[in-house]
């Protein structure tokens, strides 16, 4: 399931307390964060932190770290202390975490003789 901008949008400025639950923000608010979350997801990819080429089909998996990377940028807007760049680092990492594609399987194993090659004779050994 993926989540949209609009979702993003709602729940920054909830954890920002601009909002209540079921409340609708004014449309400034909206349009602020909204222009913020754009500019802010075409920074993260030009980084290499995590690649978010569409704001508007976010996934799970991605939703909650970015969640807090953006309302601790976000949150100086609005009243909230500047973090320092250690939190912003962590939550920078924690994205690339999530973010990083599955490691592969291990692979078979090699029989030793094709290893070697297939030598016709070995030389006797001298004593």
């Amino acid at each position: 399931m993926t989540q949209t901008s609009a979702d993003l949008v709602n729940r920054i400025l909830s954890d920002l307390n601009v909002v209540g639950l079921g409340q609708t923000p004014s449309d400034e608010d909206f349009a602020t964060v909204a222009a913020r979350i754009t500019t802010i997801a075409a920074e993260l990819t030009a980084r290499g932190i995590t690649y978010l080429p569409d704001v508007d089909s976010i996934d799970d998996t991605l939703y909650e770290p970015l969640v807090e990377l953006m309302t601790a940028k976000i949150g100086t807007s609005y009243g909230r202390p500047t973090p320092d760049p250690a939190t912003i680092l962590m939550l920078e990492e924690r994205l690339k975490e999530v973010s990083r594609p599955a490691a592969t399987r291990r692979t078979l194993q090699t029989d030793p003789l094709l290893r070697e090659g297939n030598r016709p004779w070995r030389p006797a050994p001298r004593f």
